[in-house]
């Protein structure tokens, strides 16, 4: 029988935010020991955002220190709250001057979309034209 590929999807640390308490690294902390504890360890972890509240490069080192304890490979995905420059610095992921964190990963039988729809000082979020672009052709590959 084969082993099922597991991925494992942790959202919103939000690190270094106090509002709703002061420890969102040890609300972290707990989540990745839970993952941890699994009977089977997850083949990838998806983070998506808020990773980080202030989008520090300090609250970003928390998020890998965190994260290599699953010992798993981890693709990152924004949210409002986080900065597309230091993701790139922070996670070596694709692009830089403020482009939208977009990339794929093929992961065994799994093909991993990430497609950031960010839009810098702001909550709302959108796909504009170029990402749906990027999105059909990434889809159809």
């Amino acid at each position: 029988m084969t082993k099922p590929f597991v991925l494992v999807q942790l959202s919103d640390p939000h690190i270094g935010a106090e509002w709703g308490g002061p420890d969102a690294v040890g609300r972290l902390a707990a989540a990745v020991g839970t993952v941890r504890a699994l009977p089977q360890q997850p083949d990838a972890v998806l983070v998506s955002g808020d990773l980080a509240d202030n989008a520090t490069d300090a609250e970003y080192g928390q998020l890998q220190d965190l994260l290599r304890l699953i010992e798993a490979p981890s693709y990152v995905l924004p949210g409002n709250h986080d900065d597309r420059d230091a993701l790139h610095r922070s996670f070596g992921v694709p692009g830089a001057g403020g482009e939208p964190v977009q990339y794929a990963a093929d992961l065994g039988a799994l093909r991993l979309v990430v497609l950031d729809t960010t839009r810098p000082g702001e909550d709302r979020g959108e796909l504009d034209a170029e990402r749906l672009v990027w999105l059909e052709a990434e889809l159809a590959a």
